[in-house]
């Protein structure tokens, strides 16, 4: 392969298509900075974290209380959890809505009401715990992710990453505000069934912990989780899951390990077809090795359909 190298002078250079880096190419011309460069990983404008906002953005409106938003923003354990730099919290709050009115006077297009005002909208997992439905969650398709395509591991490993990584998310960081919200992970959520006493030995409650302040950091014993009376809080957050068996190429020995650590009430029948199971008679083999488990018939029946049915309440 062959690189070509081309220098290229300018006065500033930006590292980063975001909307950060947009934002200060933006100004830094509007200063009088002749030459601005913004250097990017792949297409501008699609490619940093600013394109999976799915057109959402934080507005902080003038009559909003300074102090709540301190106390969601600073200190919530869904965000900061109090490791935050105030100047600069501070000057996020002071100064978010004259930039909403900046960007859109360079043409940004806000979503208004009819009378040609700004909307207030209720937050994505608030609306869901409102509406009563579950959150679906699967890897990303994206080839390649992390790892590329040596060895496939974007399919066997970058992925499961992706999702297990969202998992922990929404454990940690998502239900202690909103415990309501249920989630249907694909792949069994990344390997839960195989991960659960990692993720376990390292859980952190919100709130006011029982674990010490030294132990907080550090892994813990199975033995240790339970003396800290952690069981009980952890299983409950563990009910809000529901896991397909998609993601392991019909394999049944990971559907008898999953049964080993998860209720049968969360594990929902999934195979990808076609794209996994290209062969129906695959897809054949594997329902009939669910009906030929040593488990209870109304477990298979949930298992095979009756688990999603009661989720999606159909």
């Amino acid at each position: 392969m062959l690189v070509k190298e081309e220098r290229i002078e300018t006065d500033l250079l930006i590292i980063g298509g975001g909307l950060s880096g947009a934002f200060a190419a933006i100004k830094a011309r509007e200063a009088g900075c002749e030459k601005v460069m913004v250097v990017s990983k792949g297409m501008l404008g699609k490619d940093s974290i600013s394109s999976f906002a799915a057109g959402a953005f934080t507005m902080i409106f003038p009559e909003d209380g300074r102090g709540e938003l301190i106390r969601l923003w600073g200190l919530s354990e869904a965000y900061g959890a109090g490791i935050y730099d105030e100047e600069w919290l501070n000057i996020w709050l002071e100064e978010n809505y004259e930039r909403i009115l900046e960007m859109e006077r360079w043409g940004v297009e806000w979503e208004k009401t009819p009378g040609g005002k700004f909307e207030r909208k209720i937050g994505r997992f608030a609306k869901v715990s409102e509406l009563d439905i579950p959150v679906v969650v699967h890897p990303t398709v994206r080839i390649p992710v992390w790892g590329g395509v040596k060895h496939n591991m974007s399919g066997s490993v970058s992925r499961e990453y992706d999702i297990i990584k969202a998992f922990v998310e929404a454990l940690s960081g998502v239900l202690p505000e909103f415990p309501d919200v249920k989630f249907l992970f694909s792949h069994y959520a990344g390997g839960v069934p195989f991960l659960l006493p990692r993720i376990k030995s390292w859980y952190v409650p919100s709130g006011r912990s029982p674990i010490p302040e030294e132990r907080r950091a550090a892994p813990k014993t199975m033995r240790e989780f339970a003396d800290y009376g952690l069981e009980k809080d952890f299983d409950k957050l563990l009910d809000q899951f529901y896991y397909n068996m998609a993601g392991t190429g019909g394999s049944m020995t990971a559907l008898k390990q999953a049964l080993m650590v998860l209720k049968p009430e969360r594990i929902c029948f999934g195979s990808d077809y076609p794209w996994e199971m290209a062969r129906p008679s695959d897809l054949k083999a594997y329902i009939n090795g669910v009906k030929r488990l040593d488990i209870p018939e109304r477990d298979k029946v949930n298992i095979l359909g009756g688990n999603v049915l009661r989720l999606f309440k159909g």
